[in-house]
């Protein structure tokens, strides 16, 4: 067994053991290992059996510490315990980093270590959640859509991949041109969908949705009127009702360290759901070993 760089491995077969692996998720695909290299040093790694692979490994190095951007990245998928065992070893002999911090899946059933992300179950009737949404929320997703200068649409058109490019750059947002371009290409894969706003002919918000094995991730929502996103949002849990996904994550909570994240808690608690717990892992490049049980 070895390890090989992923820009060596097949993306095709990559994506292939993602997408067979019981807690394979978004962000173990090399769509997202693509998109997270334009903005981090990607030393993401394959484990190779032959010409099988058998466990992947999504790796982003900052300053000796494998993370994403600060945050942890996706726990490693391994086929097996055995290959766990051989590839955090062969992990373990490199030397260029020295920490790591990982993250599982919501749904893993591992013990909640104190992260938290917001999760709406959009298998339940658009009604009924409803129901659920912030009274405040609900009368601002009202205004909206009966504003008639408001025009919205939602759907996986290269024009909509443009809108919320457009959207993004309009508010004040900064990041390299090739991540717009890996977005626009997830929404002609089913990857992903875009619900845009426009008053007389300019684009003023916008919200991309990741899709991924019957989930759904909130990935971001500018806009440059106010109020528009609330109208955006409940269009975005209407489409998720009327597809075959499960749950809608909205993203983390108590995790924020200032007010600006303080409050895009707070709006994301506004749209109903619960809070699930996340494992997440902080460990040493030599004790990395013990990782090896929450790696199949």
């Amino acid at each position: 067994m070895r390890l090989v760089d992923s820009g060596s491995v097949d993306q095709a077969q990559w994506d292939a053991f993602v997408e067979g692996h019981p807690m394979g998720s978004f962000w173990h695909t090399s769509e997202w290992v693509d998109y997270q290299a334009e903005l981090s040093v990607n030393m993401s790694q394959a484990l190779m059996d032959g010409n099988e692979i058998i466990g992947v490994m999504p790796l982003f190095w900052d300053k000796g510490v494998l993370a994403v951007e600060g945050e942890p990245g996706p726990l490693p998928l391994f086929k097996g315990k055995d290959s766990a065992d051989v590839g955090l070893e062969l992990l373990s002999r490199v030397e260029w980093w020295s920490r790591a911090r990982f993250r599982s899946p919501p749904f893993d059933g591992k013990p909640d270590t104190g992260f938290h992300s917001r999760m709406i179950d959009v298998s339940e009737p658009p009604a009924k959640l409803w129901t659920r949404v912030r009274k405040s929320y609900q009368s601002l997703a009202n205004q909206g859509a009966k504003d008639s200068r408001l025009t919205m649409v939602v759907g996986t058109e290269m024009s909509l991949g443009l809108a919320y490019q457009d959207a993004h750059l309009s508010a004040g947002g900064s990041r390299p041109q090739a991540t717009y371009a890996s977005q626009i290409s997830w929404l002609s894969k089913g990857m992903g969908f875009v619900a845009a706003a426009w008053t007389n002919q300019a684009v003023v918000g916008a919200i991309y949705v990741i899709l991924y094995k019957g989930w759904a991730y909130y990935a971001s929502g500018p806009s440059t009127q106010r109020n528009v996103q609330h109208a955006l949002q409940w269009r975005v849990v209407q489409e998720l009702c009327r597809r075959p996904t499960a749950i809608y994550e909205i993203g983390w909570q108590h995790h924020a360290q200032d007010k600006k994240g303080q409050n895009i808690e707070f709006y994301k608690r506004g749209w109903g759901g619960r809070d699930w717990g996340i494992s997440t892992w902080d460990v040493r490049r030599n004790n990395i070993h013990g990782l090896a049980s929450s790696c199949f």
